[in-house]
């Protein structure tokens, strides 16, 4: 095992590890894992993680688990698992009997859904968004003024609102201001997603909940066709 002694040269990953672990009172354990989906073969990026994952567990004494993130079997494969599975052996790294798939708990994952629900921390939700109509995206259009939406994402929805330049995140960092021109939402660019994003807003970020501002259901879902329209690609379901 490598010397980790001497923080010079180390990237600001392994010198919190080695915070971490001469920290008493956290245990000093370290266990890292790669958890590649195994819907398509691995790329640059996955073999970045990879190595540092591995690369880490090797340096700290700690095992690392390779668990493939199988959640999705509809676009998922047994040959990206096996091409995976050769992949990160031909970078050198080894799991030992740490090959885990996160399908294996899914009843856990199930139990502790029903658990959150049973204790009302959580509810199954189930939107149907509302028709587009012409009437629909004018009243969005009048409540996106009313809101002053403007100000922040701009007059056309493209991010250039004028107090765009001084919003800052919780963190204080400069706030990246949604471009609804692009079509891409933080949330998702389903109707359902933006709804919920509007609803909930975005913790840690300047964008609110309009929960309590647009009370009408059918307001809410006439801001959400409004802000989709603003793209310039019009194939988003209108």
């Amino acid at each position: 095992m490598n010397d980790t002694s001497d923080s010079s040269g180390q990237d600001f990953i392994r010198q919190i590890v080695r915070s971490y672990l001469q920290d008493a009172g956290v245990g000093g354990k370290v266990v890292t894992r790669f958890p590649p989906e195994p819907n398509g073969f691995l790329h640059i990026g996955h073999a970045k993680s990879i190595c540092l994952n591995f690369g880490i567990a090797e340096e700290f004494g700690g095992p690392c688990y390779l668990r493939f993130d199988d959640t999705n079997p509809l676009k998922e494969d047994q040959s990206y698992v096996e091409a995976i599975i050769e992949d990160v052996r031909w970078l050198g790294f080894d799991w030992g009997d740490r090959l885990t798939y996160a399908s294996d708990y899914y009843p856990v994952f199930y139990d502790s859904a029903l658990k959150l629900i049973r204790d009302g921390n959580a509810y199954v939700e189930s939107l149907s968004a509302a028709p587009v109509t012409p009437e629909l995206l004018e009243r969005g259009r009048v409540l996106y003024g009313e809101l002053k939406c403007g100000d922040c994402h701009g007059p056309d929805g493209d991010g250039d609102g004028p107090s765009e330049p001084t919003l800052l995140n919780n963190d204080g960092s400069r706030a990246d201001t949604f471009d609804f021109s692009t079509g891409r939402y933080k949330g998702g660019y389903a109707p359902e997603a933006v709804y919920r994003t509007f609803i909930t807003g975005l913790n840690g970020t300047p964008m609110p909940s309009y929960e309590a501002s647009v009370p009408v259901e059918r307001d809410r879902w006439a801001l959400v066709h409004y802000c989709r329209s603003l793209s310039v690609d019009r194939g988003l379901g209108f």
